[in-house]
């Protein structure tokens, strides 16, 4: 009985024992917590707190940095876009004045189309522009000249009908003027007179250019002027002066027109 009852006590001094040791380790907290700094406890919660809250903000403020990088990339690209546009519409707009500059001042070259009869098309020269070459201005104007002092008493009214489309109007009305004025055609018409036109020498071209807008020619030719009849034959020499000018291909086939004649 004795030794059951030491066991017993033996058992319970061991089941106790565990009871002791873990009352031990709540004293031994709670006079660490009692031991312990009130501060230091609070600069430590700060400390993990700051911690945690710097962490958070790390992560917005790099967020913020790079929205602010991707939105000065945008502007950045964006800014080079529209400086590129700039330059391109500058540039056309330098093109676009230098060729109304160009267009402004080049000479406007006129051309006039006309139908012929046949219903033919061509152009037709400006009249400010010879068409026929110098040779071709002087051979006609040698014809339409002798033409003019070749008269006959007996034939002409016909005559001056068909030299009547080698001068300009003002140019056949001083021709009229001169043959009435000076009494040539009287004396051919009383005297029956047949005159003859014949030049002694190659014309020449004294003088070339514009004249109210039309290209003209002043040209000199000497001429021997024959009168003949019945009774008798007279000759004179004469240097002639004409100026001839463009005319319309409508009003002559030979583009020509003479414009005044003045014999010497």
């Amino acid at each position: 009985m004795a030794d059951a009852a030491r066991v017993k006590g033996t058992r319970g001094q061991r089941r106790a024992a565990p009871a002791r040791s873990s009352a031990h380790d709540v004293g031994v907290v709670r006079s660490a917590v009692r031991e312990a700094d009130p501060e230091e406890i609070a600069r430590a919660m700060r400390s993990r707190s700051g911690a945690v809250l710097s962490e958070g903000a790390r992560h917005h403020q790099d967020e913020a940095v790079a929205t602010e990088l991707s939105r000065s990339a945008y502007s950045r690209e964006r800014f080079i876009f529209l400086l590129r546009t700039l330059y391109c519409a500058l540039g056309l707009i330098a093109l676009l004045t230098v060729a109304n500059v160009y267009l402004a001042v080049r000479p406007v070259e006129t051309k006039v189309i006309a139908k012929d009869p046949m219903g033919g098309v061509r152009e037709l020269v400006t009249l400010e522009k010879p068409l026929n070459s110098q040779n071709e201005m002087l051979t006609w104007a040698t014809s339409a000249l002798t033409g003019a002092f070749t008269l006959s008493f007996s034939n002409y009214p016909q005559q001056l009908q068909d030299i009547r489309f080698n001068f300009t109007e003002p140019g056949w009305k001083g021709f009229q003027e001169a043959l009435r004025g000076r009494g040539v055609l009287d004396a051919i018409i009383n005297s029956k007179f047949v005159s003859t036109a014949v030049p002694t020498a190659a014309p020449v071209v004294v003088q070339q250019g514009l004249i109210g807008g039309k290209y003209a020619w002043r040209i000199e030719i000497p001429m021997l002027v024959t009168y003949e009849s019945a009774s008798g034959r007279a000759s004179q020499s004469f240097l002639v002066e004409a100026t001839i000018i463009r005319r319309p291909e409508t009003e002559n086939l030979q583009s020509l027109g003479i414009q005044s004649i003045v014999a010497r």
